[in-house]
């Protein structure tokens, strides 16, 4: 499994072409897209943990010890509404899911273009 690098749960990866060398290919083409779902290309578990700790520590909420066990691999009206009935948070699920979501993109989107030697955390492979 690779490194999230902050990656957003929703992720779209983009494979251009740099060259157009292959036949029938122009460059900058898109080849493919790819959609990770659920974490099996890019672990981002940990980040959405961090973000809604985050969250629930700046309305004065503690984290319960089996929250981060609990919320692994719920969908976003899952986790949020465990969020407001279990962890305590006043706002309803929507509102909390959208706030835990725009701080997670702000995070990926500060250090999602490239891996710590400088490549890209997905490779693609030719």
């Amino acid at each position: 499994m690779l490194s999230s690098m902050h990656a957003p749960c929703v992720l779209a990866w983009l494979a251009f072409r740099a060259s157009g060398a292959r036949q029938g290919h122009r460059p900058g083409h898109i080849e493919a897209v790819v959609f990770d779902l659920d974490g099996v290309l890019v672990d981002s578990e940990h980040v959405w943990d961090a973000a809604r700790k985050e969250l629930a520590s700046e309305r004065g909420r503690p984290w319960p010890e089996q929250a981060t066990q609990d919320m692994m691999g719920m969908s976003s009206l899952e986790w949020s509404g465990y969020m407001h009935d279990v962890v305590g948070l006043p706002e309803p699920p929507e509102e909390i899911s959208a706030e835990v979501v725009r701080r997670q993109s702000k995070r990926s989107s500060r250090s999602r273009s490239a891996g710590p030697s400088g490549s890209h955390p997905l490779r693609i492979a030719s």
